[in-house]
């Protein structure tokens, strides 16, 4: 054991190993779900674009949506992946990766003698709390690519100093990799003004007059391409929708100087205190730690393995370097200056635009902090090196801090997860129910039902849901979600008149009018299939009475029930599962087709292979199935299982009793039937 414990006391990790050490800690992170996450929010917006208008399509959202510079990398992309969402989730990770590699490259060629530091810095790179946003993969792989582009462009420049022979060479290929960043996202945009501070470190020790000089002559062309960038796209480029587009807040300090800079400083000093130090909070949040939910107990097993794994491999990295010795080294004012550059100029594309972190939901908060992420990881591993005196102890607490964040991240994607099976499970229950459906159908919800989306989000999913691949010719929406609460402020009353129903996102709009709807309900946290009520159902005092009002508004005519389903469920997903609810949605359509018999057949077939709803609303098409086909017993039955399933289903029940007696001829079995619902109900 003793020879054993020498030669692991021997094992050195040389520096190539990093970058593989960087992809464990991504893959720890991010990996875990990488399989089961799928599209979320604006992913919508690129799939739509890209599955019905093509290359073309993505180029015009670009610039819609104000980032026009981006539209060749996406398409490049879709052409390459398709609409598959666990290729883009493996992809984006792949150009997370290469990123932070790139990033950690560059701090080795800076400061090659402090391995620990600059490991730490990309590792936290990879998992900063605040941006938790990686399993929206579509809108934001691009990021990664302006990081890595831009980080290269940095590693030439610092090769063009070190190698005086090849400066000219190493200098083109910089200015190359520049121009290939102006082509990629403007988040990232202000990190240029930081190369000066690379240049500066890596040219050779002269006076502070000639060094200063030279730092000024080759940073020149990388401003000079800067100013060209930012001039075009804060002043003169216009996107259609101007807000999209405008610098706000540099135009409104142009305009008041005073006033605009004093609402810049505000602002961002909240900013300053989440960027640094509230977002690790939620790393430690007291609810992670409920060991009676087996999740928690597996999160936290993570937590505890990827700290020994990481501290095992931080103290071999330590072997080589001795950075007590040089506490008070000028290296640490160097990085800390080079990460606070990045952190500053890295917030400008967003404080550009009036974005402040704060004042902006999570999430979707992160998105604004991109720009800055390296720098922030950068200030985040120093301030922890210089906190902890003890070697052992600061590689111990790096290793925490670096393995809290993975666990953070892991609880994060989980939930993505989750929203992505609610998303999957609406989508192909919407298609069993209403396999087509005619254009300019709107779908009315009482408020957003699908987590990490939206409503414009799901209008886009619907209408990609319904279309064929490359079919748009038209600007013109086929379908629209409208939620009653946020959009009408719960207010129906020009709804029930059939007023106009209009809206318009990026270049697609769509008109319509209230009387040519179909209204949802799905609660899938209760374990409830989706509903896609009909005029009938405003007597099911179970619905929300926002859904109940507006209920005569449903028209189940604008179904196409013989259409053959959009095959864009099969480009992505696996067949519909078997389960009670994809009986339950057939047995609807078929209800609704008044076809009672195959109805009937379905039930048999789902209870048969053991399945049952979770609510007494779900078997209302097979009561009234069984009736209306001669099975009185069979419907009082699951007219009794209804009644128990769920409170306040009475008036439904009863009301599906009469219109069963206004459809069929009397018969002693209907009679007696009809007494005994009557007797157990209380019908009228």
């Amino acid at each position: 054991m003793k020879k054993i414990a020498g030669y692991f006391d021997k094992v050195r990790v040389p520096d190539w190993s990093i970058p593989f050490a960087l992809l464990g800690v991504c893959l720890l992170a991010f990996g875990p779900f990488i399989t089961k996450l799928g599209f979320y929010q604006d992913d919508w917006h690129f799939v739509y674009y890209a599955y019905t208008r093509g290359a073309a399509g993505l180029i015009e959202l670009l610039n819609f949506d104000g980032h026009p510079m981006a539209g060749l990398t996406y398409a490049a992309s879709f052409n390459l992946l398709g609409v598959n969402p666990v290729y883009w989730q493996i992809y984006s990770l792949f150009w997370r990766w290469l990123a932070v590699a790139a990033f950690w490259l560059v701090l080795h060629r800076t400061w090659p003698q402090h391995r620990i530091i600059t490991f730490s810095a990309a590792a936290i790179y990879v998992i900063y709390p605040l941006y938790a946003m990686q399993p929206m993969a579509v809108v934001y792989f691009e990021v990664w690519i302006s990081h890595l582009v831009l980080a290269i462009s940095f590693l030439f420049t610092i090769e063009a100093i070190k190698q005086p022979k090849r400066f000219w060479l190493f200098t083109a290929l910089a200015i190359a990799f520049k121009l290939l960043h102006a082509l990629t996202s403007e988040y990232t945009w202000g990190m240029e003004l930081a190369r000066p501070v690379l240049i500066w470190l890596a040219l050779p020790n002269e006076s502070l007059r000639q060094r200063l000089s030279k730092t000024i002559q080759i940073y020149a062309p990388y401003l000079l391409i800067f100013v060209l960038m930012v001039a075009w796209r804060g002043f003169l480029y216009r996107s259609p929708v101007l807000e999209r587009s405008d610098p706000r807040l540099f135009g409104a300090i142009l305009t008041d100087p005073i006033g605009g800079i004093k609402r810049l400083l505000l602002d961002s000093i909240p900013d300053l205190v989440l960027i640094l130090v509230s977002a690790w909070f939620e790393t430690l949040k007291p609810q992670m730690f409920a060991l009676k939910e087996k999740f928690n107990l597996q999160v936290i097993g993570l937590i505890i393995a990827s700290t020994a794994g990481l501290g095992i491999y931080l103290s071999k990295l330590a072997k080589a370097e001795n950075e007590n010795s040089q506490r008070d080294a000028p290296w640490r004012w160097e990085m800390f200056f080079f990460g606070a550059m990045i952190l500053v100029f890295g917030m400008i594309p967003s404080y550009a635009a009036g974005y402040f972190v704060t004042q902006k939901l999570a999430p979707w908060n992160g998105r604004f902090v991109i720009g800055s992420m390296p720098g922030i990881a950068l200030l985040t591993a120093l301030f922890i090196a210089s906190l902890v005196d003890a070697p052992k102890k600061r590689l111990l607490t790096i290793a925490l801090i670096i393995s809290l964040g993975i666990g953070w991240q892991v609880r994060t994607s989980n939930k993505f997860r989750w929203a992505w099976k609610a998303e999957t499970d609406f989508y192909h229950q919407l298609i069993l129910r209403a396999p087509s459906i005619a254009p300019k159908t709107a779908f009315l919800a009482k408020d957003e039902f699908l987590g990490l989306m939206g409503d414009y989000p799901t209008a886009f999913a619907l209408n990609t849901l319904y279309a064929e691949p490359l079919s748009a010719t038209t600007h013109e929406a086929r379908t629209w979600l409208f939620v009653v609460d946020s959009n009408f402020g719960g207010r129906v009353d020009g709804l029930l008149s059939g007023m106009p129903l209009q809206d318009e996102k990026h270049s697609i709009k769509f008109s319509g009018k209230s009387s040519d709807s179909l209204i949802i309900r799905y609660e899938p946290d209760l374990g409830e299939c989706m509903w896609l009520l009909t005029p009938e159902d405003a007597s099911v005092q179970i619905i929300p009475q926002t859904l109940r009002t507006i209920s005569p508004l449903s028209n189940p005519s604008l179904i196409d029930p013989s259409a053959a389903p959009p095959p864009f469920l099969q480009d992505i997903l696996p067949p519909q599962p078997e389960n009670w609810c994809a009986y339950y949605q057939r047995g609807a359509l078929a209800f609704q087709t008044k076809e009672f018999e195959k109805v009937v057949s379905l039930w048999e077939t789902a209870t048969k292979k053991g399945f049952r709803p979770a609510n007494g609303f779900e078997l209302l098409p097979f009561i009234e199935s069984q009736g209306l086909t001669g099975n009185w017993q069979k419907a009082f039955e699951l007219t009794r299982d209804s009644n128990k399933l769920s409170r306040s289903m009475e008036n439904a029940l009863c009301a599906a009793w009469s219109r069963m007696q206004a459809q069929t001829v009397s018969s002693p079995e209907r009679e007696e039937a009809t007494m005994k619902v009557k007797d157990y109900l209380g019908c009228r």
